[in-house]
């Protein structure tokens, strides 16, 4: 068998030793060798390439290779029988590589080992080095019927040339080709926007979809965003038929028209580009992101952050309650708030268009959580967001006789989450929708995006149906937008939150739970307060603010 050196490389790979003990109860342990594996390429079947490096001082002599345990008949040698007997040299490394002979990935109590007779004298011969983790980190791509035929392909078309988006889930590639097939098919009413980069160089793309995209306008501005965790594919299937509705509806649905000819609506189908590729093509890790968070030169299949515990807004007060501050984790909070790329490209996004709308897609709990989530923060009172959520749950589907959608406070608690940032930062009403299921065969998934259509419809339309106030703060003097903080009299607000009206158009907007009288507080410093009294019914009430200075 060749021998080879063994090379770190930016791939998802597992690591782990086998370690002897010398002699004397005062010898320290030494490392006798060390595993790494890495499914190679887009073969079918899969092919597994097990590595075994010798870290020990001496030669190491290894033979009788074998496939032990109850499940090791899911394995075959890929050269169709055992390897024969080496002898590795201080560094050097031996590849064994192995086939995957199921398309399913295996159940819990898989049980399969490489097995292999040496000349070690600090630990037990025969030893094993066990395969389940790397059976079960199957990448998606040998998963999922046909991915690997649409790899690489251009964009698919039906007849009358509309794109088609139901031909399966889509990867990192499939999806950036989509958002500039969608830029390219509808140039009049959307621009696509690189609003940041991952750990690994992956674009962090955004479509802006609303009537003259090639201006900058003084609308209502609304997000939707997917796959913070990235192994949550249908997340971001929905945002993708949000985006196929929109653009093809607008030249021929009246409302969508209204709806974008007076709003700005953002659209993020893929938040976490790494742990996408790392899901479908790497080791079937996608929760998390690319960051290499024990700094080895390469991204192990522990590796990365979750981007839903790293916002800043009560970032690690839990505790390890919710997310963890362990980097193996799979809720790993990250060395600090907001310290990740995807967390700041998304932050950034959000100052500058200061978001009235957001709904942040994940699954599978078929909820419908309304900030605030952490434990301990309280939430405004009355709550406009509870009473939009309600509507939203009740006017989607589920598709499953088991549940429906159902607003709720948390699923667990948890800190460091985005709509909880966002909705302390600028008042967004910030939804995070647990679609049904995770990763669903195509029919009930085609039939869960449907089902979540009237809830992201329902936000839209809400802001327009009132009751709604918005308006513009500006210099009584000059006519210069201002950017003030907004509040009303009649919302308690508990958590320090200081919502602020938009630095370069002065613009604010603020969905209201109930029509009524309100006494609007717009105050700047260096410039008298200003209290108005407004009546809002069912409607979108909009006003002026002009603020005088105190000189």
């Amino acid at each position: 068998m060749k021998k080879t050196t063994r090379i770190g490389i930016a791939l998802v790979v597992l690591c782990w030793s086998a370690v002897g003990l010398a002699d004397g109860p005062d010898s320290a342990q030494r490392k006798t060798w060390s595993v790494a594996w890495q499914w190679d390429g887009d073969d079918v079947p899969p092919r597994l390439r097990v590595t075994l490096k010798n870290e020990s001082k001496a030669p190491l002599e290894l033979k009788n290779w074998a496939l032990s345990g109850k499940d090791a008949g899911q394995f075959a040698f890929a050269e169709k029988q055992a390897p024969p007997a080496t002898t590795l040299k201080p560094n050097e490394s031996v590849d064994i590589r192995l086939t995957w002979t199921r398309k399913s990935p295996p159940q819990k109590n898989f049980d399969a080992a490489i097995r292999f007779e040496h000349n070690a004298s600090n630990t037990k011969s025969p030893r094993t080095i066990g395969l389940r983790e790397p059976a079960v980190r199957l990448p998606y791509k040998f998963r999922l019927d046909g991915f690997l035929k649409r790899q690489g392909k251009p964009v698919p078309r039906d007849s009358e040339k509309h794109i088609v988006l139901d031909d399966g889930y889509h990867d990192g590639p499939m999806i950036e080709k989509l958002l500039a097939a969608f830029a390219d098919d509808y140039p009049r009413i959307t621009q696509l926007e690189e609003i940041g980069t991952t750990w690994q160089g992956r674009k962090i793309l955004a479509l802006r979809i609303t009537g003259n995209a090639r201006r900058r306008n003084d609308k209502p501005a609304f997000l939707f965003v997917a796959a913070h965790h990235a192994n949550e594919l249908l997340s971001t299937e929905i945002v993708l038929d949000a985006i196929r509705q929109l653009t093809a509806g607008y030249p021929t649905d009246p409302e969508i028209r209204g709806w974008l000819d007076r709003y700005e609506i953002w659209c993020i189908p893929l938040a976490n580009p790494d742990g996408l590729h790392n899901f479908f093509h790497v080791a079937a890790a996608g929760r998390k992101n690319g960051r290499d968070t024990n700094d080895n030169g390469r991204i192990d299949a522990h590796d990365g952050v979750d981007l839903n515990r790293n916002y800043p807004f009560r970032w690690h007060t839990l505790g390890e309650k919710g997310s963890s501050g362990d980097p193996n984790h799979g809720r790993y909070r990250g060395p600090s708030a907001a310290s990740e790329p995807e967390t700041k490209a998304l932050m950034r996004l959000a100052d500058r268009e200061r978001f009235v709308g957001l709904i942040t897609y994940h699954t599978s709990g078929s909820k419908i959580l309304v900030p605030y989530t952490i434990d301990g923060a309280r939430n405004p009172h009355p709550d406009a967001a509870w009473i939009v959520g309600a509507h939203m749950a009740a006017l989607s589907d589920a598709a499953r006789i088991d549940r429906d959608y159902m607003p709720v406070r948390a699923l667990y608690s948890v800190d460091g989450v985005e709509k909880d940032w966002h909705y302390w930062r600028h008042g967004t009403l910030a939804f995070l929708w647990e679609g049904p299921k995770t990763n669903p065969p195509p029919a009930e998934r085609d039939k869960m995006i449907a089902g979540a259509r009237p809830g992201w419809q329902y936000l839209l339309r809400r802001l327009m149906t009132g009751p709604t106030l918005s308006g513009h703060v500006c210099d009584w003097r000059t006519g210069k937008p201002l950017e003030a903080v907004v509040s009303l009299d009649e919302i308690k607000t508990f958590e320090n939150e200081r919502h602020a009206s938009h630095p370069t158009t002065g613009r604010f907007d603020r969905v209201l739970p109930i029509e009524g009288t309100y006494h609007l507080h717009v105050e700047r410093e260096g410039y008298r307060p200003a209290v108005i009294k407004v009546y809002v019914g069912r409607q979108w009430k909009k006003v002026c603010v002009r603020l005088v200075p105190t000189d």
